[in-house]
């Protein structure tokens, strides 16, 4: 169970380096140790699924699907290379402190996890279940700049597992941000509120970028094993007036197959506004861009 880890890419070069991403802890002698990404994280957790990334200041926002975000510093990557005799790269079987060593399933670089925020409501206890009020899935994440700085988190939810029912199609949800220091907005009570919330117009939705009052949607179709080309869909809605109701019908366009997550890049070279994604399927997958001006 080697958990969750991220890639940093160059795009110049095309060099490449995975990064571990681990939940530190105290171990039963005191010492300072960590074990990979779970669902719980004991023994008996199964791995953590991440549903999306959102980069802002020093900071990763990591999607804990049944639960909030995991949060990590990127100033505190740990290189087990240079730890020498006390730091293992090699060993795939283990993680965390042993006998004075630390390990990382074969990674040369562990991240620790630095903070984590979880649902008021409580952990998800089905994730392939979407109710009409309650915890929210948090399947994916991005970020919008626009006035005050947000996360966008939101829920994949099956239409035809959840009786195509409108109100499961699965919410969306906006959390404020501190400009100042990359950390959440917190309200006075020290939670972290989120300042709007609305429902899809469309279910099986894999990711949202919000960019102010209008909402870019990527929606798949499943994999067809048959064709392997059946596409998704990149949808643009807009959100109601309020802090609460139903995004506006959709403007559709044709998406790759097994879109995931999108960000949203303001001037991209000499291309405008573009939209960046990512598709999941094995052999189809590939980081692309789209021009807002599509829509």
């Amino acid at each position: 169970m080697k958990g969750t880890r991220v890639t940093f890419i160059d795009p110049w070069s095309g060099a490449y380096q995975h990064v571990l991403l681990a939940y530190p802890f105290q171990n039963d002698s005191g010492n300072a140790t960590y074990m990979s990404l779970r669902n719980k994280q004991d023994s008996t957790g199964g791995s953590l699924h991440a549903g999306g990334l959102a980069w802002y200041g020093n900071y990763l926002y990591v999607a804990d699907t049944r639960r909030g975000f995991r949060v990590f510093d990127l100033r505190y990557i740990f290189d087990l290379q240079a730890a020498g005799a006390k730091g293992n790269t090699t060993d795939k079987t283990k993680i965390g402190r042993q006998n004075g060593v630390f390990y990382g399933h074969g990674y040369r670089y562990v991240m620790p996890e630095v903070g984590a925020w979880t649902s008021n409501a409580g952990e998800v206890g089905d994730a392939s279940t979407c109710t009409v009020d309650g915890s929210p899935h948090f399947s994916f994440v991005g970020l919008d700049r626009t006035g005050v700085d947000h996360l966008t988190t939101g829920e994949y939810c099956d239409g035809a597992a959840n009786g195509n029912d409108p109100d499961r199609y699965g919410r969306v949800a906006n959390w404020p941000l501190d400009g100042l220091n990359g950390l959440p907005a917190i309200s006075s009570d020290g939670r972290w509120k989120a300042t709007s919330a609305y429902r899809l117009p469309v279910p099986n939705v894999q990711g949202v970028v919000a960019h102010g009052s209008t909402y870019y949607v990527n929606r798949s179709h499943g994999e067809d094993v048959a064709t392997q080309n059946d596409n998704g869909d990149l949808l643009r809605s807009t959100a109601p007036s309020g802090t609460t109701g139903v995004l506006g019908t959709p403007v559709r366009r044709t998406a790759p197959v097994g879109p995931e997550d999108l960000s949203y890049w303001s001037g991209f070279m000499t291309f405008g506004d573009v939209l960046f994604s990512v598709t999941e399927h094995p052999g189809q997958r590939m980081v692309y861009a789209t021009p807002v001006s599509a829509f």
